[in-house]
């Protein structure tokens, strides 16, 4: 394995890769606020998070908002895997914790989700 790449070094990397596949880019959730997704592509939405735990619960929150407004049909969240995201980082969000701890969330998110971990 290569030298590690830190979390902004691979978030801009999947971005770059993401506007080349024809995703949209940054979407804007409401006018009000400045909070938006990573991007949209047809009916889907997706968030990249490779920062704070604490961010892909907001994510979530996003996703689901929009799918309430059928802006999208479903989602994608994207998320660093447990190991990688400990050797470059503190108290990062990570596939592993966020797939299990979803289900408590069940009766809130109702957004078909697709939750994808990288390393």
């Amino acid at each position: 394995m290569g030298a590690l790449v830190g979390p902004k070094h691979i978030n801009r990397a999947i971005r770059r890769a993401l506007t080349l596949s024809g995703w949209s880019g940054r979407v804007l959730i409401h006018p009000v606020s400045r909070m938006t997704i990573t991007a949209k592509k047809h009916e889907a939405g997706l968030c990249l998070q490779t920062g704070n735990v604490s961010r892909g619960y907001a994510d979530l929150l996003k996703l689901q908002s929009i799918y309430s407004e059928k802006r999208i049909a479903y989602g994608f969240l994207i998320l660093l895997m447990h190991d990688y995201a400990k050797s470059i980082g503190s108290n990062l969000a990570t596939y592993e914790r966020f797939s299990r701890e979803l289900a408590v969330f069940s009766n809130a998110i109702t957004i078909p989700l697709v939750v994808v971990g990288i390393e």
